[in-house]
């Protein structure tokens, strides 16, 4: 058993490979953490005066209205706009982003919706 959790360490320390607050760390790269609770993109777009208490239907027809076409299981279709090169994908996303910033929306970041622990929502993104 010792030479099992021996040979273990030894081949996280030579992948270069961390752990922290629930996740593995690579050296380069995305972090993968099993742990934390999911956040759908759409979740993290709260309106202002109605942060955790957003309309879920409204905001969808919002992010229509912004030029959103998938719903994706609420992880939209920001950057995959088919026929648009990577330049004009980020110029179509920005004027989303704008757009709903101008309907009173604000983009909270993922650890804005969690808990310290990160492992349960906090109530913010409904």
């Amino acid at each position: 058993m010792l030479r099992v959790m021996i040979l273990g360490l030894v081949v996280v320390m030579l992948s270069g490979c961390y752990y922290s607050k629930g996740c593995i760390v690579p050296p380069e790269g995305k972090a993968f953490c099993p742990l934390h609770a999911k956040v759908k993109t759409i979740q993290q777009w709260q309106k202002k005066d109605s942060i955790g208490h957003t309309d879920p239907e409204q905001r969808w027809k919002d992010f229509q209205e912004c030029g959103v076409i998938k719903y994706n299981n609420g992880n939209l279709d920001f950057y995959n706009y088919p026929g648009l090169d990577q330049k004009q994908n980020e110029i179509y996303t920005s004027r989303i982003f704008g757009c709903m910033r101008n309907k009173n929306y604000v983009y909270l970041e993922v650890n804005e919706c969690q808990t310290e622990s990160q492992t349960k929502l906090n109530g913010k993104c409904n």
